[in-house]
């Protein structure tokens, strides 16, 4: 049997490598990780400030009482929509929107139709007609959270 290490001889270590920060290289991608920083901070921000109508016409959306089924509260959903979808688009269009044309507009905004059109046909009819039955009930609960969802999930 073959003896390596003779064979080898003595090894000898290379010298060691240095290490430093101070390099240029290190600047550069010091400054690179801290500019992404800086868009990440002012991405998050341009987004929340943007989205601020959201959560306001949320706030105003929970101080009407779900469960109270009134014209009044029908009207200030529809308002608070109103306002809301304003905010978001700055259509003019939208202060004349009326019944089937104002629901197709939420619904596109929102690629989906989560309300169905004669339950809110109805209750816009409840504003003026004031006729309160088992089903304006339930069907003003489901235009609560038909408003809720609009305003969480409309595209902008």
């Amino acid at each position: 049997m073959i003896n390596i290490k003779d064979n080898i001889g003595t090894v000898i270590p290379p010298p060691s490598v240095q290490f430093s920060f101070d390099t240029l290289g290190w600047k550069v991608v010091g400054g690179i990780i801290l500019l992404l920083i800086v868009l990440l901070i002012w991405k998050l921000w341009k987004h929340h400030t943007k989205n601020l109508y959201r959560k306001e016409a949320l706030q105003l959306l929970y101080k009407i009482d779900q469960n109270q089924a009134s014209p009044n509260n029908v009207y200030e959903i529809d308002k608070l929509l109103r306002i809301t979808a304003y905010t978001a688009y700055h259509e003019n269009r939208i202060k004349q929107l009326e019944g089937k044309e104002w629901k197709l507009f939420l619904d596109q905004k929102i690629k989906r139709d989560v309300l169905k059109d004669d339950k809110f046909l109805m209750l816009q009819q409840f504003i003026f007609s004031e006729k309160l039955n088992p089903e304006t009930k339930e069907n003003f609960k489901d235009y609560y959270q038909y408003a809720e969802f609009w305003i969480r999930k409309h595209a902008l």
